[in-house]
């Protein structure tokens, strides 16, 4: 390879703790760093009616490929090539480009497992290839030990990687578990080098934000659209549009500033 790729792996077993947001934020810094790359959507509950990625309609800018939620471990175990062809996909691409995959929930742990099977971290360091992998949980006991879960086998699947937790503060901070065994969990996890950032809470109206899912619609499309045609597409009071344009502003500069330290890559 003439560059060095990278792959960057956003996933929990849980749902609904923001990992289709971290992917928004993190494509739009990739994209106006300059790199090459692709989005690989492997969450089955981003599929559209029509068989697309409903990530494609938040992220206009980028091309995103439906790569499939992959087969699960019995599934594995009777045919091994069906493992190997779903990581085979993601390698082909980096061939050519940076990657950025969603995981989604109910996936990671299967594919961490088998990516440890197949070797992947050795195969794929040789060739080049680093690996991140970001894991957003919300402060919720389950969220937080089924991330624990994710990102130590993250670290068994691929040694050398680099790990992200992403503390979504949507519904409060942290700070509550010090002192359980979650608490540890995650102090451990610091200690062990995973590097934490926060995805903040989105100052933005409660009806703006409702309306931005049902789009669904990103922060940045909000922004560049403005208020009037904001509020027209989401179909909300002038006003409520206004503020819903100014909360996106300031959710993207908070974001930035806790992803842009460990997320930006250099330019090709």
């Amino acid at each position: 390879m003439s560059v060095a790729r990278k792959l960057i792996i956003v996933g929990q077993e849980a749902g609904g703790v923001g990992k289709s947001t971290a992917v928004l934020f993190l494509a739009e810094m990739w994209r106006e760093s300059g790199r090459s790359f692709a989005i690989l959507d492997a969450d089955d509950k981003n599929r559209t009616t029509s068989g697309a990625s409903a990530l494609s309609h938040a992220l206009p800018h980028h091309v995103v490929t439906w790569l499939g939620t992959g087969p699960t471990l019995a599934e594995m175990e009777t045919d091994p090539d069906r493992g190997h062809a779903h990581w085979d996909k993601v390698r082909a691409v980096l061939d050519h480009h940076d990657v950025l995959l969603d995981l989604g929930a109910n996936t990671v742990q299967r594919l961490l497992e088998y990516a440890v099977r197949m070797r992947a971290a050795k195969r794929w360091a040789e060739d080049g290839i680093t690996v991140e992998v970001w894991v957003p949980m919300n402060a919720d006991k389950i969220n937080i030990e089924s991330g624990v879960k994710a990102l130590t086998a993250a670290g068994k699947a691929f040694g050398g990687a680099a790990l992200r937790a992403v503390r979504n503060l949507r519904d409060g901070g942290f700070a509550g578990w010090n002192g359980s065994a979650q608490g540890a969990a995650l102090d451990a996890l610091e200690k062990a080098g995973v590097v934490f950032v926060d995805l903040p809470k989105a100052p933005i109206p409660p009806a703006g934000l409702e309306a931005m899912k049902r789009g669904p619609w990103s922060a940045f499309q909000v922004c560049d659209m403005g208020w009037r045609d904001t509020a027209q597409a989401l179909g909300l009071p002038g006003p409520v549009a206004e503020r819903t344009v100014y909360g996106c502003e300031d959710w993207i500069d908070a974001v930035r500033a806790s992803f842009g330290p460990v997320a930006l890559p250099g330019k090709e």
